[in-house]
């Protein structure tokens, strides 16, 4: 198993992220930090749908 107890593939951010539009929680900034450029257009989405936007 990788540092951090997590193996490759595990997905973190997208249940953060549907946890914070599902309760109507919006940061005052997102910045998205990923190599994977299917997540970054999910979460960047997400960011510009939900949120304040993407930095």
């Amino acid at each position: 198993m990788p540092p951090g107890g997590r193996q490759r593939g595990d997905d973190t951010t997208r249940p953060v992220v549907l946890w914070l539009c599902e309760h109507d929680r919006r940061p005052a900034e997102v910045r998205v930090h990923t190599a994977n450029p299917a997540g970054r257009e999910w979460l960047t989405g997400m960011a510009r749908r939900y949120g304040p936007g993407v930095r």
